[in-house]
């Protein structure tokens, strides 16, 4: 069995018998590869020790070690790793790879050239890092991922595995005893030499059954090693079909965003639909918003001709409509998507209604959503994530995230993007986590920040240049006078989305105390930074809290002034002049 060792060097007063090694380090931008591996540091010596210690029959054995110099005491370089892989790949014959290290985030490169390697034949066990985060490369699908903790509860062994999921095997955190460059014996513990300990059983287990593939017995190693309590999830969420032509129904806040915004919809809008009563019908909609050159009418739903040409209706929130109609407006238009074999997209909960397979699409997050397999495990991602949060709710939050993600997109820029709005994936946004109006959030607490997180990570994939992620409505609370004006939803949202940058959309009529305690809380709770405000020309009664007008340009600019006056930040407001040079702003920013 050939095995290769990635680490700081073997100390051969301690190892004698390797069979082959290398040193790889960088000098400038060249790589050198020497044949002194001789460790300086004691970590490689003693996961080789570790490693050895569980084969029993060593002459069939053949330990090569591969010796990375690198930034830190037990870190290495991921130019100097890459280049080690490739060396590797071309220099030695590999069955078992062992790296007993990582990093924190995502690196596309060091994902392929290990996929290459398994492809090949090779098995790779790597150790998760000992702080709790997700590493590299433990988290890869291709490779063994091997995490601690306290007590791990078996009679097998001194671990349980996985098959699914990044981490695919926890071990006990158990101390263990070996040999230091000066010879004394030492205790050591941690992932590191819980990975070696347990790559070494494997082997020995492999050696041991030579009849089969290493990876069929790498299989049927998991598998007898497997915990009884493994969580099996099954994921049958609806999904956004292939839509083409499509009608909304009714003309209210989440529709309005399809009407002024349909070149980034993934089909074409027909028409948009409300009841007679809503005193909306045969009124243009550039008239109804304020807005863009949408000259559409909307029509009353009484005259929609179900046998006409379009495959999808878009039915938004519904409830206030069941108050003021006599019959049940939602039941009638699923009655007719099921006659007509329209496709329904609706933006509430539809599990009560017996609906065909494959002919409707609503946004949820549930426990099938949950990453149980990562076991509380956080992604750091170098993906720069930009954030849009509020002091309230109707201030054009969502209307900004799709300006920017047009803007991104137009200059050539590559967008993933997290939206709460049940109308996100629409826009094609990857993920959709519907926290606002009409919450279909079932989860809550920590599993929505893994949720998030998850999601996130899902984003980073797909190796885009930016993600863009929005909250709802305010991000503090004005005061804790009463428990429902606590924002727990948009605080787990700003720890599972972890955005380095924010812009802070503020309304006129906002005390200026109060939007210094919302910047604090976004600089506080996590490590970001607000660079921007984007200011809603929103006033309230001096009496009730409602919206009582639109401030006049003199107001804005004053309040806009005192902003910039006290924050040393720029103000910017919800056209596309503005937010033109806001999208500038942001570029040079993380540029």
């Amino acid at each position: 069995m050939n095995v290769v060792i990635i680490d700081s060097g073997i100390s051969l007063d301690i190892i004698p018998n390797i069979s082959n090694g290398i040193a790889i380090t960088k000098k400038g931008n060249e790589f050198l590869a020497a044949e002194e591996f001789n460790d300086e540091i004691g970590h490689g010596t003693a996961v080789a020790q570790l490693f050895l210690k569980n084969i029993e029959n060593k002459k069939d054995l053949i330990l090569n070690v591969i010796k990375l110099e690198g930034s830190s005491k037990y870190g290495y370089n991921i130019d100097t790793l890459l280049y080690a892989l490739d060396y590797l790949n071309k220099k030695f014959s590999c069955d078992l790879l062992i790296i007993c290290s990582g990093i924190r985030t995502y690196s596309p490169d060091l994902h392929s050239k290990l996929k290459d390697l398994y492809n090949k034949g090779t098995i790779i066990f790597s150790a998760f890092d000992n702080y709790g985060s997700m590493s590299y490369p433990a988290a890869f699908d291709c490779v063994i991922g091997v995490d601690i903790y306290e007590f791990v509860n078996t009679e097998k062994h001194a671990f349980i595995s996985f098959k699914d999921g990044p981490i695919n095997i926890i071990a006990n955190n158990k101390p263990f005893k070996v040999k230091w460059l000066d010879e004394k014996n030492n205790i050591v513990k941690g992932s590191s030499f819980a990975c070696a300990d347990i790559a070494g059983i494997f082997a020995n287990y492999h050696m041991m059954n030579l009849e089969n593939s290493i990876r069929k017995n790498c299989y049927n190693f998991l598998t007898y090693y497997s915990s009884d309590d493994n969580i099996k999830i099954k994921h049958q969420k609806n999904t956004l079909n292939n839509c083409k032509i499509a009608v909304a129904f009714p003309f209210n806040k989440e529709i309005h965003a399809l009407a002024l915004n349909q070149d980034l919809l993934l089909f074409e809008m027909l028409d948009f639909y409300d009841v007679r009563q809503s005193g909306r019908v045969n009124i243009e909609i550039q008239k109804l918003l304020r807005c863009q050159k949408n000259t559409k009418k909307i029509k009353n739903i009484d005259d929609l001709d179900w046998e006409g040409d379009f495959d999808t209706f878009i039915l938004g929130h519904c409830d206030k409509l069941r108050n003021s109609l006599s019959f049940n407006i939602v039941d009638e238009i699923i009655k007719k998507c099921t006659q007509y074999k329209k496709y329904l997209i609706s933006l509430d909960n539809l599990e009560n209604y017996n609906l065909a397979e494959g002919m409707f699409y609503y946004p949820y997050v549930g426990f099938n959503d949950i990453p149980y397999y990562n076991r509380g495990k956080m992604y750091v991602t170098d993906v720069p994530v930009l954030g849009v949060f509020g002091t309230s709710s109707k201030q054009g939050k969502f209307t900004l995230q799709l300006m920017l993600r047009r803007l991104f997109k137009a200059n050539g820029f590559s967008v993933a993007q997290i939206g709460t709005e049940p109308t996100a994936a629409l826009f094609g946004m990857d993920y959709v986590f519907p926290m606002g109006y009409n919450s279909s959030v079932y989860t809550s607490s920590n599993d929505n920040i893994a949720i998030l997180n998850n999601y996130i990570h899902g984003c980073e994939l797909k190796n885009p240049d930016i993600i863009i992620v929005g909250s709802q409505s305010c991000t503090c609370p004005y005061n804790i006078l009463n428990i429902n004006l606590f924002t727990l939803p948009q605080i787990e949202f700003l720890f599972g989305t972890q955005p380095d940058v924010v812009v802070l959309c503020v309304n006129v009529c906002d005390d200026i105390t109060y939007v210094k305690r919302t910047l604090k809380t976004l600089e506080g709770v996590v490590d970001c930074k607000v660079i921007a405000f984007v200011l809603f020309p929103r006033k309230m009664s001096v009496n009730i809290e409602m919206i009582s007008a639109f401030a006049l340009d003199n107001e804005s600019q004053e309040y806009k002034k005192i902003l910039e006056d006290i924050f040393q930040l720029p103000v910017y407001s919800l056209d596309f002049c503005d937010i033109q040079r806001l999208f500038n702003y942001i570029i040079d920013y993380l540029s």
